[in-house]
């Protein structure tokens, strides 16, 4: 009885190795934390593994798509997550009017990508003196 729960292994039977042999490719959204600090809009994207190559930011009409690919390791090692599927970062943003498309700066350190986008001069915010 026990042994009918189990199927016998075959030549057919692929070994666990070949199986993760290929790995897939996963998009995944990375979580953002956003700030308003008044003149502009600073977005922080988590995307741990990806250097300043990997990451590639494209305006198309009204959104923002933050596309993050991570670096493998050069030194040879193989690591436990060079097993699991490929993962590439995807987020899309739309853009308001209000932003200045021409004034976008983005960096990255420590895998925190940071897109700061510059308001347009009239939609930055102002405080307005009571008299």
């Amino acid at each position: 009885m026990f042994r009918a729960l189990f199927k016998p292994a075959t030549a057919e039977t692929k070994p666990a190795e070949a199986a993760v042999a290929q790995p897939e490719t996963v998009a995944v959204t990375p979580p953002v934390d956003i700030r308003d600090d008044g003149n502009d809009v600073v977005i922080l994207a988590d995307v741990p593994g990806v250097g300043s190559s990997g990451l590639d930011l494209t305006i198309e009409g009204q959104e923002l798509l933050l596309r993050a690919t991570p670096t493998a390791p050069t030194n040879g090692t193989l690591r436990y997550a060079d097993r699991a599927p490929h993962r590439v970062y995807e987020r899309r943003f739309t853009l308001s009017d209000g932003i200045d498309r021409d004034h976008i700066q983005a960096t990255i350190a420590d895998g925190v990508a940071r897109i700061t986008l510059a308001r347009r001069s009239a939609s930055r915010t102002r405080r307005i003196e009571i008299r």
